[in-house]
């Protein structure tokens, strides 16, 4: 699947699990809060909204469900991941 029809996906109020691999503190359950064209905003448990500029093609990897945002200074590594609840969604 392609990252463009990935994102056409992602709806506000959809959950997901986000896993960061650079700052695990920052890992945990989320709702999308908006998907504006070239951003991402998750609100976290504790009501704070995170923003996060989808990421390019060439630094990103898509596993069903699971859209990985590869670090741009080393592609081959995990920055964190987004595991969207598509199908568990009502």
């Amino acid at each position: 699947m392609s990252l463009t029809a990935f994102k056409k996906r992602v709806l506000a109020g959809q959950r997901v699990t986000v896993v960061d691999n650079i700052h695990p503190h920052l890992c945990g359950e989320r709702t999308v809060e908006r998907v504006p064209t070239n951003h991402l905003a998750t609100r976290a448990a504790d009501n704070h909204v995170w923003w996060s500029a989808w990421p390019k093609t060439a630094l990103s990897r898509i596993e069903g469900n699971t859209l990985h945002y590869l670090h741009d200074a080393n592609p081959t590594q995990t920055a964190f991941s987004y595991t969207f609840h598509f199908d568990t969604e009502s």
